[in-house]
């Protein structure tokens, strides 16, 4: 083979191997991440505070798209250089789509920071305000997405309400809802951003006649009680709203909430402040999973145990012939001279919760003491009672998980016993 057709015989064997590390790398996506935030009038004095930028950048990476309110540099210089900043950080494509300057007496731009590798903007508007409700009306920007479960296309509307307006303006936001479904034929809505929904802004009695607060077919997935402020206040200002059944089935169950920044990286208070007086709110959509991989991986949850007192050859040799197993399925394992080597053991249901399974392997205790010991039982339900198996990687829910009980017990390894209970998961 000549030189350039081993160069050749190489390179196709690198494209290979490439092709097979990417395969692997999207059997499972990660789940898509959302948030709003109201960085506090941004512009070119925080840009020219390092610390501060660099507290940004590291927020924002956190997100696959970033509903970023009151940027008030005319220049757009400081949306786009956190944007940048965003990009090299992560080293992933992030791009930012603008809004035009909103406001009454004092102006500001929505943006919306997202990485293009995994979105991508379809169409963007300013809700049109016939009536002039909204002091900044509300951004719509619709985008695709590839790699989420249920979902294909999103449409989100910013938001950032004036404070001493915000009943009338979060009331009117149900028509912006109804606006984005019937003209622009949006199926799925996320409604995000600094609503001024809390304290003294909106009054109980505004609430109760409040037509967004009121809506059956939306979910507010920040709560009243939630404190969103970095102040010591406790306000539920910043909200997310959704809207459609297809995004209802792809929100990861519990993945709302406030960003505590400062908490979770031991921010200082003085840069906490400096950076903005709110904290981000997000949500996260399911990931997208290989139908491939769906159809023929088969993944587990496995917690084993073994006792190392160990039992003798005799009582393994009782387990392999014994006519009563308590409905464990039982295969003993011979050497080419007919000695027991092994005897494996197995119940099996997609009926049974993780105690029931637990049920079956006490009725095998009852029969076979010294193979499943105190010990063991009293581990495996301490494992399943405080979560054991609830795999964070696995946001869909199992109609019906499958668990398993194997006992394996070995006479080459003086007569040792390993009880292992496992349930069948979905991939994520």
């Amino acid at each position: 083979m000549g030189r350039q057709e081993t160069a050749v015989a190489v390179a196709l064997v690198l494209a290979l191997l490439a092709g097979a590390q990417a395969e692997v790398a999207t059997v499972v996506s990660s789940p898509l991440s959302i948030a709003a935030f109201n960085v506090q009038r941004f512009g070119l004095t925080k840009m020219d505070k390092p610390e501060v930028m660099e507290l940004l950048t590291r927020i924002l990476s956190q997100y696959d798209i970033t509903l970023v309110q009151e940027i008030v540099d005319i220049s757009e210089t400081a949306i786009h250089n956190l944007t940048e900043r965003v990009a090299e950080h992560t080293g992933l494509p992030y791009r930012v789509s603008l809004s035009p300057r909103v406001g009454r007496n004092s102006y500001e731009q929505y943006g919306y920071v997202y990485r293009s590798d995994r979105v991508r903007v379809v169409s963007e508007q300013m809700y049109p305000d016939a009536t002039d409700v909204f002091a900044r009306e509300p951004y719509i920007v619709t985008f695709d997405v590839d790699d989420v479960r249920h979902l294909s296309r999103l449409t989100l509307v910013g938001i950032h309400t004036q404070p001493s307006k915000a009943p009338e303006e979060i009331d009117a936001l149900s028509d912006v809802l109804d606006y984005v479904e019937s003209q622009l034929g949006a199926q799925n809505v996320v409604l995000l951003g600094d609503f001024n929904a809390g304290c003294s802004y909106v009054t109980g009695a505004e609430w109760a006649v409040n037509r967004l607060k009121g809506r059956g077919d939306v979910t507010w997935a920040i709560a009243d009680y939630t404190d969103t402020t970095v102040h010591a206040t406790n306000c539920a200002y910043d909200r997310i709203v959704l809207k459609g059944t297809e995004l209802s089935s792809a929100v990861v169950e519990g993945s709302f909430g406030p960003f505590r920044f400062d908490e979770e990286w031991g921010i200082a208070e003085e840069l906490t402040e400096d950076t903005s007086d709110h904290y981000p709110v997000h949500m996260k959509l399911k990931p997208k999973t290989l139908s491939a991989a769906e159809r023929y991986l088969y993944p587990l949850e496995v917690f084993a145990v073994t006792d190392k007192r160990g039992v003798s050859s005799g009582e393994v040799e009782v387990l392999a012939t014994s006519s009563d197993t308590a409905s464990y399925n039982v295969l003993p394992l011979y050497d080419s001279q007919g000695a027991l080597q092994k005897v494996l053991a197995e119940y099996k249901s997609y009926k049974l919760s993780g105690e029931g399974i637990l049920d079956t392997l006490l009725a095998f205790q009852e029969k076979f003491p010294s193979i499943v010991t105190d010990y063991d039982l009293g581990l495996l339900r301490y494992k399943i009672a405080a979560g054991g198996y609830s795999d964070p990687t696995v946001y869909e829910a199992a109609s019906s998980p499958r668990w398993f009980c194997r006992i394996t017990c070995s006479v080459e390894t003086s007569g040792t016993c390993m009880v292992a209970v496992e349930k069948r998961t979905l991939i994520a």
